[in-house]
């Protein structure tokens, strides 16, 4: 197989994370980022227990969870009347459907 280069544009976490991936996977790949280096992004990453899972197979899985934090509930609500419209429980319950966490951290955080 040959393998063909990609080009992940963007190093939010879902596009750390992808790189991450094709790269475990032997694919060559370029990750292109307006942002310099060491840019204090004030955005949270939202990684799912599937991109933690990701990040423990390379041996950053604990490096990124230090530095997380984990809801124990997301709350959606109407933005016109406030009314709640669904509460989903994370925490534990993700913890023991997936086995890893559902955590927040600064993109900069990430990026390092």
């Amino acid at each position: 197989m040959v393998a063909v280069p990609l080009l992940v544009l963007g190093s939010r976490s879902a596009g750390l994370v992808t790189a991450l991936f094709l790269a475990h996977q032997g694919f060559p790949v370029h990750v292109l980022e307006r942002d310099p280096p060491g840019h204090a992004d004030p955005h949270l990453a939202v990684l799912t227990p599937d991109a933690l899972r990701e990040l423990a197979v390379l041996g950053l899985g604990d490096a990124v969870i230090a530095d997380a934090w984990e809801p124990q509930r997301l709350v959606h609500a109407d933005a016109r009347s406030g009314a709640v419209l669904r509460v989903a429980e994370l925490g534990p319950v993700v913890r023991s459907r997936y086995g890893r966490p559902y955590v927040l951290l600064p993109h900069a955080v990430l990026r390092a």
